[in-house]
């Protein structure tokens, strides 16, 4: 499911420090040799000084030190690993924000000469013959002229992604720090492991923002009641995202107690904290957890109700047709093939590896709407889409074919028709927006979600045929994640409370603008952004042109289907 990704990450990089198999043991290591190991990591590892291959180095020869000392010594350099990372980050950002403003600013002059030599010939009732437009000294040193010349702009912003590579390499190696105190965990046992495993916990509840979350999550991966309690204290606690930490984190840890509090949160009022609780209920094998889904996915509705169909495909490892009347025949069939098949492969203490992914191939329509195809009975969406300059029509395309921007228009009042404020859900009346993008990002209506009556419908058709019309580049990412903030910024509370349930991404073409373009960075960037909001994303690829592999996982990553049209 979407929100277990950092989990995943997380796992792979105990894998690699899981190198050897872990040995129980009691006592501590040779003081000599321990004094030996803490002199030369305090000495190495210096996060603005040190490179890191060299801390690489360092934090393994702790994590398979088979002493608990390790875990306060990690912990405590975590601390200044994280400022390191935060400082490279802002100076991105920073850099991005100069980058963007600028290349923006260029392009929107570029293509106003564009236009003023279409116009001019158009005016003449002549097809206007290829652009020749000349760039200022400024703007050729800055956009180039391709082919000749990349431009200044190209360069700049190979300088920013390795900037950001560098950051986010660093915020990488928190994670690994944080899995080379569970590794000592593992080795250890006895008072030795009490005291650990009490520095850990220390290290969760004294944590601030998402670094406590980030912690919580951590001691999923570690044994014993003490730890659990911990879990199931943050349970109640007043910040969501670390109630969603914790959920997740009871689920990888596999207890009785665990599951006990995960099924009752199916009961709980926030769906994203009852979505939380799948994704700490796929990780156990049990009959009571399938069946206690079963029976909650006739309650639910939307959204919530796809996510229990994705969990119940994979605690099963089945894909079974996402409908309630196929689980209902399906499990009582299967039921005790699937017990065969559990007690093959029994699952003890925490569960290391992350749950398969599965698909969900059709989805029910319950008083919903569909995009380009793709049905939803979500009741709040907000509907995402590229008016680039490639949606322009073109000389390749059919006569007898609407251009792809005129699709685009015609697909989203549709869409918006298919609403309607008298279908409700414990959210309220049926709501949506509008985010559309090329180089620049416009919201229909900041700050709000728009209640779906006949009256707020039809202003949205005429805003649509005025902002509908194709320019520029392709800013995907930006789009996003003012789709994930339309309703006040970036404060998380009010976009969780208010915000969509269901983002719907269309795009004819590949990310080229924006504060990340890379479609791998993007990919991650908006699973940071989705780890407390629980939003489906549904994509669509028009044409030819569109990156299928990275609308495929964006789709995939975060519970949603993605269709090539």
């Amino acid at each position: 499911m979407a929100r277990c990704i950092t989990n995943f990450a997380l796992g792979t990089l105990l894998a690699v420090l899981l190198l050897t198999a872990p040995v129980l043991r009691t006592g501590f290591a040779a003081n000599d040799e321990w004094k030996r190991l803490e002199g030369a990591f305090k000495k190495g590892f210096k996060p603005a000084k040190t490179r890191r291959g060299t801390r690489e180095d360092l934090l393994k020869s702790i994590a398979r030190s088979k002493d608990g000392r390790g875990v306060k010594l990690l912990l405590a350099a975590i601390k200044d690993q994280r400022k390191h990372a935060a400082a490279l980050m802002k100076a991105y950002d920073e850099g991005m924000v100069e980058w963007q403003e600028k290349t923006a600013r260029m392009e929107r002059q570029r293509e106003s000469r564009i236009r003023k030599h279409v116009e001019k010939y158009e005016k003449k009732g002549e097809k206007p013959p290829p652009f020749s437009v000349n760039l200022g000294s400024e703007e050729g040193a800055w956009l180039g002229a391709p082919p000749q010349r990349a431009g200044k702009m190209v360069k700049a912003r190979q300088r920013l992604m390795t900037q950001y590579d560098t950051a986010e390499a660093e915020r990488l190696l928190m994670g690994t720090m944080r899995l080379g105190a569970v590794r000592i965990l593992r080795d250890v046992e006895g008072e030795e492991f009490d005291r650990a495993s009490l520095e850990l916990t220390k290290a969760a509840t004294k944590g601030k923002g998402p670094a406590r979350a980030e912690m919580l999550a951590t001691l999923g991966y570690v044994r014993g009641d003490a730890v659990t309690q911990v879990l199931v204290n943050h349970t109640t606690a007043s910040d969501p995202a670390w109630v969603q930490a914790a959920l997740r984190a009871l689920g990888r840890q596999n207890t009785p107690r665990g599951k006990e509090v995960l099924l009752q949160f199916l009961e709980n009022d926030a769906w994203q904290l009852r979505t939380a609780a799948l994704d700490g209920l796929v990780f156990f094998r049990d009959v009571a957890v399938m069946e206690a889904l079963l029976a909650r996915a006739a309650k639910e509705e939307g959204v919530v109700r796809r996510q229990i169909f994705q969990a119940m495909g994979a605690i099963v490892g089945e894909d079974v047709k996402a409908v309630l009347e196929a689980w209902q025949s399906w499990w009582p069939s299967n039921r005790e093939d699937v017990l065969a098949r559990w007690k093959r492969i029994p699952r003890e203490g925490p569960v290391m590896d992350d749950p398969p992914k599965m698909p969900v191939r059709t989805e029910a329509n319950d008083g919903g709407t569909s995009f380009y195809g793709i049905k939803t009975d979500s009741k709040h969406i907000i509907f995402v889409a590229d008016i680039s300059g490639s949606m322009r029509r073109t000389d390749e395309d059919p006569a007898d074919e609407p251009a792809k921007i005129d699709v685009c228009r015609d697909e989203l009042k549709r869409a918006i028709r298919g609403l309607s404020a008298h279908d409700e859900d414990d959210r309220g009346a049926a709501s949506f927006n509008i985010v559309l993008f090329s180089t620049d990002v416009r919201v229909y209506k900041t700050g709000r979600m728009v209640v779906a009556t006949k009256k707020n419908k039809e202003k949205a058709y005429d805003w649509i045929d005025k902002n509908v019309q194709a320019d520029m580049q392709t800013n995907i990412y930006d789009a996003i994640e003012q789709a994930f903030n339309v309703i006040s910024g970036s404060s998380d509370k009010k976009n969780r409370t208010r915000g969509a349930d269901t983002i719907f991404l269309m795009t004819d073409g590949a990310p080229s603008r924006g504060k990340f373009v890379r479609p791998g960075v993007i990919l991650q960037e908006v699973n940071r952004l989705n780890k407390t909001r629980g939003i489906t994303i549904h994509t669509i690829g028009v044409g030819k042109g569109h990156n299928k592999g990275f609308l495929e996982r964006l789709a995939a990553e975060n519970g949603g289907q993605y269709l090539a049209r």
